[in-house]
């Protein structure tokens, strides 16, 4: 017997409803090779029983058996699951100290590259593309944003993004040190802003899954900040050390700012913190 999703919160069965996520995930993983077993299910189980009641189905079992049969309704699904609008230059603190950062760490190098890993949205991207392009940098390094749901990276590749943001795109920018005007990086497309083309440059786009997939390229920076409050704690684990294999000796890893890395990481040691909080750490060993 399975439970509807609109009585989970009227003395459903949570295990049944748990029960019938997992599956869904395995069924997912198995059929398409899409891996959301290692998500938080605190985090995913209240986005999918969004997405059920909007495709007005009673339970997620009958949503697994279609979207196994429905590549479209898939596509639909991880996107509801995995992508997410963010703020550009969101948390500003955040990209003023890592102005001060990348600059020095960047320059030091012939050709630094960047890499984003599981972005969720277009404004993740093209914040750090504009930070680099504010300090000169954007010409010689290499920027790699990746995700492990192709539907998601399409999202992300087309960099649009919603007008009625736009204000508080520019306080964020302001407040993060921006020293240009926030317009000549976008233009208008119908109701939504899309980011210019001159930002796409050295931007290589690209699958892959933090959850499965292995170290493809050494970094000297990785930005991996919303991402990993979605991951449960083994998958935050093999995510952390997918980032330690894949950044350079004395490279720095950026994650939100109150993620703690010190109870994930086996290998924090080997990882200075730049200043307390600030959700930067440089790495100082091998």
């Amino acid at each position: 017997m399975v439970i509807p999703v609109d009585k989970l919160k009227e003395g459903g069965n949570p295990e049944l409803f748990a029960l019938e996520t997992d599956l869904l995930l395995e069924g997912l993983y198995q059929f398409y090779g899409d891996d959301l077993r290692g998500h938080d299910r605190m985090s995913l189980m209240p986005k999918l029983a969004v997405f059920v009641r909007r495709q007005k189905m009673q339970t997620i079992s009958a949503l697994q058996g279609q979207v196994l049969r429905d590549k479209a309704l898939r596509d639909t699904l991880l996107l509801s699951l995995c992508g997410q609008e963010t703020a550009l230059f969101e948390h500003p603190e955040q990209f003023a100290a890592l102005r001060e950062i990348a600059g020095p760490l960047l320059r030091s190098y012939a050709m630094p590259k960047v890499w984003l890993p599981e972005c969720t949205s277009a404004a993740e991207v093209f914040s750090i593309a504009i930070l680099l392009a504010e300090l000169k940098l954007h010409d010689k390094t290499q920027l790699f944003a990746t995700a492990s749901c192709e539907a998601v990276l399409n999202a992300v590749k087309e960099g649009s993004f919603p007008l009625g943001y736009l204000a508080q795109y520019e306080e964020n920018y302001r407040c993060g040190g921006g020293s240009e005007n926030l317009s000549a990086y976008w233009v208008r497309s119908g109701e939504r802003g899309r980011f210019s083309d001159t930002l796409r440059d050295n931007i290589t786009w690209a699958q892959c899954s933090v959850a499965t997939d292995f170290s493809f390229n050494e970094f000297q920076l990785i930005v991996c900040r919303k991402p990993m409050w979605n991951f449960g704690m083994a998958l935050k684990r093999r995510a952390l050390g997918l980032f330690n294999d894949s950044l350079a000796h004395y490279g720095v890893l950026m994650l939100d700012a109150e993620f703690d890395v010190e109870h994930v990481m086996p290998l924090s040691r080997h990882y200075k913190t730049l200043a307390s909080g600030s959700g930067f750490y440089r790495r100082a060993g091998f």
